[in-house]
């Protein structure tokens, strides 16, 4: 069974470290129709409009280690927090991420730091990703997960639409009264009084 399928998604775009140049290589994903509603589904949003992303792969160590410098645009509609209501948000973020090959070459650092915990019994400082990167899959790396997994991270998941909330929460819009031609206009928020609300001792 392929890599690919044992991901069980639709968008992917798998790498070899050992075909990329020694003086790195640029790489563009873009998410078409049937990618954007997968990544929806995966996401637990309305809708992934758009998502592209540009990846500048930088083999090391004789191309057992894979640094990747990326940047990622993205438009995602989601459900206002307090409404329900869809709002759309632009989404751009930065990254690098590390690969390592270790069927290949082992992380030394990572093998110093496992060392340390294990004879001098104490918790050693989490290592930096450039010096515990993440183990590649069959020499592969799956370029579209990893833009994926930032843009998860990139994503606000408690997004409000403008007029949701005021400034100090006493008011929510008003959705419902759609048929009186009132909807979108401030209504007192049933929780507000609650806000600073603490029991008695």
């Amino acid at each position: 069974m392929s890599t690919a399928k044992q991901l069980n998604h639709n968008w992917t775009h798998f790498v070899r470290a050992d075909t990329i140049p020694e003086g790195g290589q640029w790489v563009k994903l873009h998410a078409n129709e049937n990618d954007c509603a997968d990544l929806a589904d995966r996401l637990g949003v309305k809708s992934v409009d758009t998502l592209e992303a540009k990846l500048h792969l930088i083999p090391k160590n004789s191309g057992h280690v894979l640094e990747i410098q990326g940047n990622l645009t993205a438009t995602v509609t989601q459900e206002c927090a307090i409404t329900l209501s869809l709002v759309e948000s632009a989404v751009e973020d930065e990254f690098t991420a590390w690969f390592a090959d270790y069927e290949r070459a082992a992380s030394f650092t990572r093998a110093q730091h496992d060392m340390r915990s294990r004879f001098e019994g104490e918790e050693q400082p989490i290592l930096e990703e450039s010096e515990d990167p993440e183990p590649m899959i069959n020499g592969q790396v799956d370029l579209a997960d990893l833009v994926f997994q930032f843009l998860s991270l990139a994503i606000n998941p408690y997004t409000k639409s403008e007029s949701a909330e005021n400034e100090d929460g006493s008011h929510i819009e008003d959705t419902a009264n759609v048929s009186t031609g009132n909807a979108g206009i401030l209504k007192l928020n049933p929780f507000a009084a609650l806000k600073n609300w603490r029991p008695k001792d």
